[in-house]
């Protein structure tokens, strides 16, 4: 029987567990654009859905490598995170969430005994910044989970798992702010909530709000399918279907952007947002670790399953109060089929996007040395014995 790609139609959260743009380091790199120049990337690992395996890749002088003994077996794999401190890799399954240890040479090692740390079904997963949560958005479930971690060994603590509600039962990407202080879920045709969090304070997971869609005309609603936040924490970015659907019948995905106020209490969308994201509807989107630039995977173009991957340099004041995107050099950037999820290394000088329909199913892009922050296509290839069905990256920080 064939296998089928995890739950909620192609808007899983795993874009964001490649997780530049969120917990990064603020060295801005060398080099043009948004790399640092490196012809070696970290590291960075992949779910395969339709062969069911989980492999771990380097990008060594222009070519790929795998990892030691990174190709493990994954049955019904949902989702990926990597710890901020590169020490753990986190993989949701339909049996629940694995974890490994990872060495400095990126090999993976099964931890807790290789059996689950917890049966909960992950639709989207983060590890916060002190490494101590894992934050899981349960599939088909309208509640955010806080999994209290032991540092030292990355395994469930033990300690209360806490719980805070959401606004619906139909989450598609979660992402937590750099600052560490709040969560972000994206719930297709009913918006985003944003839900305060402290890891250290007595309240962990707070009251959240939520954030409508942009279209809902007559009986026709968007759908918020991807997230993003720069580095600063300054602007939160939402993909969402039909949110440009005043300007193109034909590709009306758009990119909505918010500033995030100091206090964190109040988020308001940028005057021009939202801006077009150059297909159906964004899958992924990737703020690089400068914040100067943001990319929009996009997973059907032109009703086609040929993905692109459009790219935005931004310009704002101080405060994030004026915002204008221009689209980069030959953007859209043009990918393999169904472009699922992207990721930037720690080396800055590598971006990668899966697609889930593969032709191929990894692209490896640089950042170009004359136009800043645009893409060049320089390695495509397979993630495994075709069709794997690649969906999800995780990138070390």
């Amino acid at each position: 029987m064939k296998k089928l790609l995890p739950a909620l139609a192609l808007s899983t959260a795993l874009a964001l567990a490649g997780c530049s743009g969120f917990f990064v380091s603020q060295n801005p790199g060398g080099g043009s654009g948004g790399g640092g120049g490196s012809t070696t990337s970290g590291f960075f690992y992949i779910l395969n859905a339709t062969t069911s395996q989980l492999v771990g890749y380097q990008v060594t002088t222009g070519k790929l490598s795998a990892l030691g003994n990174a190709t493990e077996p994954v049955s019904g794999p949902t989702s990926l995170a990597i710890s901020p401190n590169d020490a753990y890799l986190y993989v949701g399954t339909v049996n629940g969430i694995y974890y490994y240890s990872i060495s400095s040479a990126g090999a993976l090692t099964a931890g807790n005994n290789g059996a689950v740390i917890t049966s909960i079904v992950p639709q989207s997963m983060q590890v916060d910044a002190t490494n101590g949560w894992l934050i899981v958005v349960p599939q088909a479930t309208a509640q955010v989970n806080a999994i209290p971690l032991n540092t030292t060994t990355g395994n469930y603590s033990g300690g209360t798992i806490v719980t805070a509600p959401l606004t619906a039962a139909t989450p598609t990407q979660m992402v937590i702010t750099p600052d560490n202080n709040h969560i972000f879920v994206a719930l297709g045709t009913n918006g985003t909530d944003e839900i305060p969090f402290s890891a250290t304070g007595a309240t962990t997971l707070g009251t959240g709000n939520n954030l409508p869609v942009y279209y809902n005309v007559n009986g026709t609603t968007g759908s918020a399918t991807a997230l993003a936040v720069d580095p600063n924490t300054k602007f939160l970015y939402i993909g969402e279907t039909l949110a440009y659907t005043a300007n193109s019948t034909t590709n009306p995905g758009g990119l909505r952007v918010f500033t995030i106020s100091s206090s964190a209490n109040t988020i308001t969308e940028v005057s021009g947002s939202p801006f077009a994201s150059g297909g159906i509807g964004p899958s992924a989107i990737l703020a690089d670790h400068t914040g100067n630039y943001v990319y929009i995977a996009n997973r059907t173009v032109n009703a086609q399953t040929l993905g692109n991957i459009a790219g935005y340099s931004i310009l704002s004041n101080a405060t994030g109060s004026t915002v204008s995107l221009t689209p980069l050099t030959n953007s859209p950037y043009t990918a393999g089929v169904t472009t699922y999820a992207l990721a930037e290394d720690n080396s800055y000088s590598f971006v990668m996007a899966v697609n889930a329909g593969g032709s191929p199913d990894l692209d490896v892009y640089t950042f170009d040395t004359t136009n800043a922050g645009a893409l060049d296509n320089t390695i495509s290839t397979s993630t495994g014995t075709d069709p794997t069905g690649a969906f999800a990256i995780a990138a070390a920080h």
